[in-house]
């Protein structure tokens, strides 16, 4: 009973250890491998004190040394473990058991005890699996042990008198030992997979099988105090989709979701191939948080790149159509004056929204945006603008061009949506400079991210290519999201120095009234895409926001172009509400160039 008892408080607190070794993943590498170490020692340790209390105790030396090689034995059995941790385990089970040999090395009790334990130990090491959760498998491995162990000792062996019938005595013991352990840890194996699979229905996304909101808030807090304390290295990421909101809106959700769940096995097998201690959280709809415990920004900027590379490589099927995404990624570390976890997520939202200003499919680390290509020269080699002709109405004479950024996919032969649009200005100038050569009309439009359009250098530079003898004679620079008041009114003064002139895009749809009324009287014109509006409204409710936004352009004296003209339906709108500015695939398609 006393020998039970012990197991006992010896299973419970070594399978605490275990928890923390090989499943409790909040935890720094550090007390993962402290907890690993503590394994070992604790059984070699704890084995090896008990046969030596049976050394110099006379009464009960047979319940020490049978418990402690019980517990060495058992030590061979624990999940996880690698050869190195085996062959240790194993080598000192050979050398306590050979000491109760001592003055019998050259007699045959020897020779059969030790070659009975070592294949006895053998086996648990080939089929450790196998054997530690089957009742046959595990009692005669273990049994098989105790009695190789008690029928060869000789006579006289560590103090004892070791009578037929305490051979008999100590087995009987062994073998109580061996069920009740193994009857325990049976029972508490088979309530870690019931918690487990409990713990993944509440804490894993249903739709993606990544950890959810829920898991999320449940652990960060402890992961932030255990790197705070241990002094080890966090780094926290947020990641999100693109315009996640147009593939519902183009595909629907059925193809959303499918986009969610190819997206995070994606991420998931990306990441497992690193063998990175991360956490990876669905914390909103396409909105998820990366946490590496153990490692700076530093180490994980190579994967971060082949994530994000992956992503955009990748593409997702549903319905027989093609869907391609690219992600935002936003990268800070725990610093010393963080006060909470919420310090840590503030700063890395903020990047990941300095990622999305510059154009997204972008990774920013501590407020810097990491470069997406190698060297100008392969955006040049890759990158061409095409244009599309806006046109006077109503006799349909060319008004001026916008310039749209198109990247050529080798693997597919075919000009695509580049990833990002945040590329230098030098390169911008060199790409118009190829179409003012190849076309008559100097009169251009050109898109600029938020990011680009805040930088006074930038328009700097476009403002002495404006006017350059090599510049166009008329140079448009589009913004799609709205500065602040403050920034709008530094570079626009800029811009308007130079004549250069700025338009508003998308008004209407992502640009609303109450979003740019401010800044109305800083820019040049507006643009309302009806592209942007088909799906969700009918043709009268489209009118009456057209009419809407015509008559802000005609009261504040600001070009008016109506983007997205396809039908002659679209130009009977025109034409009723005097619109003189038009552009849509009504006038032909864009041509790109032939790449050999």
């Amino acid at each position: 009973m006393i020998a039970c008892f012990f197991t006992a408080g010896y299973l419970s607190f070594s399978t605490g250890l275990w928890q923390n070794a090989f499943h409790n993943t909040i935890i720094s590498r550090r007390r993962k491998v402290f907890s690993r170490i503590a394994i070992t020692v604790t059984a070699l340790g704890i084995g090896s004190i008990l046969h030596f209390i049976g050394y110099v105790v006379g009464n009960n030396a047979v319940m020490y040394h049978n418990i402690g090689l019980f517990i060495l034995v058992l030590s061979l059995f624990d999940d996880g473990i690698n050869i190195g941790e085996y062959l240790i385990r194993a080598v000192w089970i050979a050398m306590i058991v050979s000491m109760h040999y001592m003055g019998a090395f050259e007699s045959w009790r020897y020779l059969i005890g030790m070659v009975g334990v070592l294949v006895v130990a053998a086996i648990i090491g080939l089929w450790q699996k196998q054997l530690h959760y089957n009742a046959a498998g595990f009692l005669g491995t273990t049994l098989a042990a105790g009695i190789v162990f008690w029928l060869t000792i000789p006579y006289h062996s560590a103090g004892m008198m070791v009578t037929p019938l305490l051979r008999f005595e100590a087995l009987i013991m062994y073998a109580i030992m061996a069920v009740f352990t193994f009857r325990y840890q049976k029972d508490t194996h088979t309530k870690i997979i019931e918690n487990r699979r409990i713990e993944k229905m509440v804490n894993y996304d249903a739709l993606t099988d990544v950890q959810n909101y829920a898991s999320y808030q449940h652990e960060i807090t402890d992961i932030f105090q255990n790197a705070k304390l241990d002094h080890t290295p966090l780094t926290f990421v947020a990641i999100d989709i693109d315009h996640f909101k147009q593939v519902n809106d183009n595909y629907g959700h059925l193809a959303g979701n499918n986009v969610l769940v190819g997206f995070a096995k994606l991420i998931s097998d990306v990441l497992d191939e690193e063998k990175l201690n991360f956490r990876l959280y669905r914390t909103g709809g396409e909105e998820f948080i990366l946490v590496f415990l153990d490692h700076t920004p530093q180490d994980v900027t190579a994967v971060l790149r082949n994530c994000i590379d992956t992503v955009r490589k990748s593409h997702f099927e549903f319905d027989n159509q093609r869907i391609d995404i690219t992600i935002s990624v936003g990268v800070t570390q725990i610093i010393a004056t963080d006060q909470d976890v919420e310090d840590l997520y503030k700063r890395a939202d903020e990047n990941l929204y300095r990622s999305k200003r510059a154009g997204r499919d972008s990774i920013t680390i501590e407020g810097r945006v990491l470069p997406k290509f190698n060297s100008e020269a392969e955006i040049l080699n890759t990158h061409t603008f095409f244009v599309q002709h806006v046109v006077n109405v109503p006799d349909h004479t060319l008004f001026r061009n916008e310039l749209l950024l198109r990247r050529y996919d080798q693997s597919h032969e075919r000009w695509v949506l580049p990833p990002s649009f945040d590329i230098s200005v030098d390169t911008q100038i060199d790409l118009m400079k190829r179409v003012l050569q190849t076309n008559p009309e100097h009169k251009l439009s050109i898109n600029l991210t938020m990011s680009q359009f805040a930088d006074s250098a930038i328009a700097h530079k476009l403002v002495a290519f404006n006017q350059s003898a090599d510049g166009p004679n008329v140079l448009v620079v589009e913004i799609i999201e709205v500065p602040n008041l403050a920034t709008m009114r530094a570079i626009s003064q800029i811009y308007h120095d130079g004549g250069v002139y700025i338009e508003i895009d998308d008004v209407g749809s992502d640009n609303s009234y109450e979003l740019v009324k401010d800044i109305l009287p800083y820019v040049t014109g507006v643009k309302f895409a009806i592209q942007n509006l088909r799906k969700d409204n009918d043709t009268e409710q489209m009118n009456e926001r057209i009419r809407f936004w015509h008559d802000i352009a005609v009261d504040q004296n600001l070009f008016f172009i109506l983007e997205g003209v396809e039908t002659e339906q679209d130009m009977q709108t025109v034409n009723e509400l005097g619109i003189k500015y038009v552009q849509g695939y009504f006038f032909g398609k864009p041509h790109l160039p032939q790449v050999s």
